[in-house]
């Protein structure tokens, strides 16, 4: 826990300037314990001690070791602080009158608000994941896998490649990089490199990335803006910034009775409140006018697989429903995506965006043998009747680790634990062949 003692005291003088009448509040909030928060996944169920804006959302008492938990690393739940689930409210009213949405996240690493935005979304659309840096861009990639939604794309690429493709979106997120001052209670790598100038600085890269969301924003279309930090720089002065440039329109937050300061310009949790680290956030719309999207010839689209191929596809996986899909080969694996995604697919390849991942991996032919994915194993937005076998605690640690839980079956079997679906185990004989991703193996078992 950080103290106000080890702050530094420009940034004090700056929040005693900034929020007089709230200084003392901040000043305990940054003195106060710190908290862990995860967020249940849409389809494995609320918890009864929900966040105030977010069913799935919950504190916890303690912080127990999720990497022992099968239910963590099967995407069950995720672990995610506090303040930004509350942005969970904030897309269901962005896309409540929306039957099939088209949401992006343009800053989506690790993934967490990526993965609210999916709970929100209820499987409904489509939602558009982007991240700039490869090596985070594997992690979203890994963590919207898990979540099981089967209705994401997972790009990497800057903003600005993103912008070519013209007002596509219906919601946009925008959690830009900041100077991290609501990360100081847990990091003192953040207090060390923090500077009086860094909100400037910082400013200045988020203005591009704005000025690109707002490009891709359908008329009529929702934005929602969030930082980590306290800076008027990064925060308020950014939304009056496009308020003058595009006519955005500030959607009140004064009835979302949370526990945030209600500013001009959107709303701040500033550390310790609802025991989080701090979040600054404004829902902005477009106004209405006459952009339109770029569109793109079928023809130059994604090469889909034929009706007589798809059925074959098909007959390997009769129990799992892909009405409303379409099929494409990618270099792993056969993939379905939702028909609505098809659009947005089609546009990447014309734009040479690249692609990491679309929709769930069905499996692969090898030598005449059909292999299953294990994005399908861990599916949730359907279940089908899959063959499984349980295992108990100490079987599903080693069924993570790689290793043979040595259970009874035949053929390919979902493992799972206390319900929830871990991966694949081919059963031959009285071996089971372990088909969880060798990239996820955990490392150190129970001691």
């Amino acid at each position: 826990m950080t103290t106000t003692s080890k702050l530094p005291e420009a940034f004090l003088k700056r929040i005693e300037k900034q929020f007089p009448a709230h200084f003392e509040a901040i000043l305990k909030g940054f003195n106060s314990n710190l908290t862990t928060a995860i967020q249940h996944n849409f389809y494995t169920g609320k918890t009864s001690r929900v966040l105030p804006g977010n069913p799935f959302g919950e504190v916890l008492e303690e912080r127990p070791n999720f990497a022992h938990d099968p239910h963590w690393h099967a995407g069950a739940y995720y672990v995610q602080e506090a303040s930004s689930q509350h942005l969970y409210a904030l897309v269901k009213q962005a896309i409540a009158h929306l039957d099939e949405p088209l949401v992006a996240d343009f800053c989506a690493a690790p993934g967490g608000k990526s993965l609210t935005a999916l709970n929100a979304m209820e499987g409904r659309g489509v939602l558009w994941s982007n991240e700039i840096i490869s090596s985070r861009a594997n992690v979203l990639r890994e963590n919207i896998s898990k979540w099981g939604h089967g209705n994401s794309i997972v790009s990497s690429c800057s903003t600005e490649d993103l912008a070519e493709m013209g007002a596509q979106f219906d919601l946009i997120l925008v959690d830009a990089p900041c100077s991290g001052e609501g990360m100081f209670r847990r990091d003192q790598i953040a207090i060390d490199e923090w500077k009086p100038e860094l909100p400037l600085l910082c400013a200045e890269r988020q203005e591009s990335i704005l000025d690109n969301a707002v490009a891709c924003l359908k008329p009529g279309a929702y934005l929602l803006y969030s930082t980590c930090t306290m800076a008027q720089e990064e925060n308020q002065d950014q939304v009056r910034r496009l308020v003058h440039r595009y006519g955005m329109n500030v959607i009140s937050l004064e009835d979302l009775n949370w526990g945030a300061f209600q500013l001009s310009e959107g709303a701040l949790f500033t550390p310790g409140a609802q025991r989080g680290e701090g979040l600054f956030f404004c829902l902005m719309q477009k106004p209405e006018g006459n952009e339109m999207g770029l569109h793109v010839a079928q023809k130059k689209g994604i090469a889909l697989m034929s009706k007589k191929t798809k059925l074959e596809v098909q007959a390997h996986l009769p129990q799992v429903n892909l009405e409303g899909h379409e099929l494409f080969e990618s270099s792993a694996h056969v993939r379905a995506i939702p028909e609505h995604m098809l659009p947005l697919l089609n546009i990447a390849k014309q734009l040479r965006i690249p692609i990491l991942q679309a929709g769930f991996a069905l499996g692969v032919e090898k030598s005449g043998k059909w292999i299953p994915a294990h994005e399908l194993a861990i599916l949730k937005a359907q279940k089908a009747d899959l063959h499984e076998v349980a295992l108990d605690y100490e079987q599903a640690i080693t069924y993570l680790m790689l290793n043979d839980p040595k259970v009874e079956g035949k053929g390919w079997t979902i493992a799972t634990f206390e319900g929830t679906r871990l991966g694949w185990l081919k059963c031959i004989g009285n071996r089971n062949n372990n088909y969880y991703p060798k990239q996820w193996k955990l490392r150190k078992g129970i001691e």
